[in-house]
């Protein structure tokens, strides 16, 4: 592979999800030249296949309802004394700072007025408000940049083509009042966009995530920063005058990256590395299990870090997520995470011995740990979720639409016995799946009794309103309802994830740490490649994203406060 140095920039940014753009636009900001670096053949990252939300307390945006201590005393309880209170509060601090720079930038958010805080049984938790909501934005001022911009997940969209918002996808498949005139509006809209669509069948309208990263994006490319594609990082040295040398790999050239102030690393994380997941991760979540985009998040941030002596911490922690197999586009066997699906009335989830083991409807990161926890009492994580005929009519599971718009005749039929089991009787469907008749009939027999009543007096599903978000409210636990009608169906559970959260040791400013606990100065990392200020919790809808975006901009600002050079030219391109 030749090699050759042909860029020098003030600042490297390695990644280009929300954090690393929001680094990139902040750094430029503050006046240096900066160049960013994507290792996939397209930009946006983890980010845009995410809901796009951040999770931000204290923003200004509910008046007296919140407030600095209510923030802190909900983080400092979710966390449990993991994350140093200095990092908790730089996160409240600095959080609407950046929420302000982003608006500023061009992208629009509001709150959600309905989304709670996952954990409703702390104290300063909140009923609604923290969840910040990118609004929707037309692509096609990307102009030529939007088809490289990474498309969402097809399972996200109407008809695999139509972007949602949050609100909207709720709305749907809740079916709430009004909500087939609004998705005869959205595919109205659609396809009467004839000019777009002579252009690609990709929508315009981006929504969640993209409605993040494509703003973000927007703003790189206003200010000319450099943006190269499928130029992953190899390596970083230190050089002997200051910032760094980044080796970088680009087809089949290496390059070497003077970057004279500092490189902010937000790579992402290690979930699709199977050597460091047997290391570090819980048994039985494999890379096949991760929902990021495959092949992408190996790790590269982390181990260029810790190869020039930064620590790292918390590795065996990852953002976790029920998820099922199932087909999608061209993938046979594609992740579906189960954010909505435990949570509506008339399924329950039971482990390999057939016993129910938890609150099904609580946040997604907390049930993925009482899998783990399951591991260690039946020997696997795996579990199923088990529904009848009136749940398979109404709702969704994974890639299998309502029945009352997709019944099962409509299905492939290979899809039976590999996405999905059905049996006349619940006796005879945990036979077809190896578990214990006896124990499954026994345990819903239970199961139905109390939602019978409406309480769930062994784990108190539907019992706060983070469980009724996904619920239905049209019954009246909007999470409990019993499984009677046949025939019956399950699908196996498995342990999936949305990234790890383990990585490189920072500080308050995201300015990564070495061994010694001492910071390597111009060295910061952001989103998924640093270790996580929310510990082994998940606090509300964006609390991924949230972080990410923070410390990006807080990482540009420390580089801002600490330079005392001159700022260089604007980055000479990769091809110079």
């Amino acid at each position: 592979m030749e090699s050759r140095a042909v860029e020098d920039c003030d600042v490297l940014v390695v990644g280009s999800g929300a954090g690393a753009l929001t680094a990139a636009a902040r750094a430029h900001d503050q006046g240096f030249s900066v160049s960013i670096i994507e290792k996939a053949p397209l930009w946006g990252g983890t980010s845009a296949i995410s809901g796009g939300a951040l999770w931000v307390a204290n923003s200004g945006r509910l008046g007296d309802r919140d407030s600095r201590e209510k923030a802190l005393a909900y983080l400092r309880a979710c966390t449990e004394g993991e994350v140093p209170e200095a990092r908790l509060e730089a996160y409240v601090d600095q959080a609407p700072l950046a929420l302000d720079y982003l608006e500023k930038i061009g992208v629009r958010l509001e709150a959600n007025p309905e989304y709670p805080d996952y954990r409703q049984d702390l104290p300063g938790a909140l009923p609604a408000g923290r969840t910040i909501d990118p609004q929707p934005y037309d692509g096609a001022k990307l102009g030529e940049h939007f088809f490289t911009l990474r498309d969402q997940l097809s399972f996200m969209k109407v008809l695999g083509r139509i972007s949602l918002s949050n609100t909207e996808g709720r709305a749907l498949s809740k079916r709430r009042k009004g909500w087939m005139t609004l998705l005869m509006r959205m595919m109205a809209e659609y396809w009467l966009d004839f000019g777009w669509r002579a252009k690609t069948t990709r929508g315009r309208r981006l929504t969640m995530g993209l409605s993040l990263v494509a703003p973000l994006g927007q703003a790189v490319f206003d200010r000319k920063i450099p943006l190269h594609l499928g130029a992953r990082l190899l390596s970083l040295t230190k050089h002997p005058d200051g910032g760094f040398v980044a080796t970088v790999s680009r087809g089949d050239i290496q390059v070497e990256v003077r970057a004279r102030k500092g490189v902010v690393l937000g790579a992402g994380g290690f979930e699709h590395n199977a050597e460091l997941r047997a290391l570090h991760l819980a048994p039985g979540a494999t890379t096949d299990h991760s929902s990021t985009p495959k092949g992408q998040n190996v790790g590269d941030g982390l181990k260029a870090g810790e190869a020039i002596g930064a620590a790292t911490e918390a590795m065996g922690n990852a953002w976790w997520a029920p998820a099922m197999y199932g087909p999608m586009g061209d993938d046979p066997d594609a992740v579906y995470v189960l954010f909505m699906e435990r949570a509506f009335p008339g399924g329950v989830v039971l482990n390999a011995h057939g016993r129910r083991f938890g609150n099904e409807a609580q946040s997604y990161n907390d049930f993925g740990a009482l899998m783990i926890d399951q591991a260690k009492v039946t020997g696997t994580s795996d579990c199923w979720l088990f529904f009848d005929a009136g749940f398979r009519k109404r709702y969704m599971v994974g890639p299998m639409m309502a029945g009352a718009l997709t019944p099962d005749h409509k299905l492939p039929a290979d899809w039976l016995g590999k996405v999905y089991h059905r049996a006349d009787s619940l006796a005879a469907l945990a036979s077809q799946i190896g578990l214990d008749p006896g124990a499954v009939e026994s345990s819903i027999a239970r199961f139905n009794e109390q939602a019978d009543k409406g309480v769930d007096a062994d784990f108190g599903r539907g019992g706060d309103i983070y469980d009724h978000y996904f619920g239905d409210e049209t019954f009246p636990n909007p999470n409990l309802a019993p499984l009677r009608q046949s025939p019956f169906y399950a699908v196996r559970i498995v342990l999936g994830d949305l990234g790890t959260k383990g990585g490189l040791k920072v500080d308050v400013n995201a300015n990564v740490l070495d061994v010694n606990g001492a910071p390597i100065d111009g060295l910061y990392a952001i989103g998924n490649t640093a270790s996580s200020m929310m510990g082994r919790s998940y606090p509300g809808a964006g609390g991924t994203l949230g972080p990410a975006v923070t410390f990006g901009f807080a990482a540009a600002n420390h580089l801002a406060r600490g330079r005392n050079t001159p700022a260089l030219p604007a980055a000479q391109t990769l091809d110079a």
